[in-house]
């Protein structure tokens, strides 16, 4: 099974998902389960897609944002960056 390395520790991949999204998106996350989402927003950097995100409630004027997913990629190269 996959893994992925959180502060230089590995974490399986489904419990990863489980910690940062919660049991109501049943593991592994596919194209499908993200477009059955609700109230989902496209991030951009002009014409760059960099991930989604997930309004989950708003109160009065502060809307909680309750998931973000970021393209694979951008964060490999994020990471990349931040090791140099």
């Amino acid at each position: 099974m996959p893994h992925y390395y959180v502060n230089g520790q590995m974490k399986e991949e489904r419990l990863f998902q489980e910690q940062w999204m919660g049991l109501k998106i049943s593991y592994p996350l596919t194209y499908d389960k993200i477009k059955e989402m609700e109230n989902v927003f496209s991030i951009f950097n002009e014409d760059e897609f960099l991930g989604i995100i997930q309004q989950i409630r708003i109160e009065k004027d502060n809307i909680h944002i309750g998931r973000i997913i970021i393209n694979p990629k951008k964060s490999k190269e994020w990471v990349l960056e931040k090791r140099q």
